[in-house]
């Protein structure tokens, strides 16, 4: 894991309780999560607004569970 003032990055995903902090940090800090192989994951709809045209025509709105983005971010 790699934290510094402009992003929080993850390379491996720990099993357990990992997606449900994460999906509690994104939508406390009504953040974006910018994976490297699929398109943005949003709290929101309004969130698509603050991306640039490519990235904001592919972006998917996912609600902020544990469960929710663990699927989205491992297909499963």
């Amino acid at each position: 894991m790699d934290v510094n003032e402009l992003c929080i990055g993850v390379v491996r995903f720990p099993p357990g309780h990992f997606f449900d902090l994460l999906a509690a940090l994104v939508d406390r800090l009504g953040a974006s999560v910018l994976p490297c192989d699929r398109p943005v994951l949003l709290r929101v709809e309004a969130d698509r607004s603050h991306l640039p045209g490519p990235a904001r025509e592919d972006a998917v709105v996912v609600p902020m569970t544990g469960r929710a983005v663990e699927f989205f971010l491992s297909g499963s």
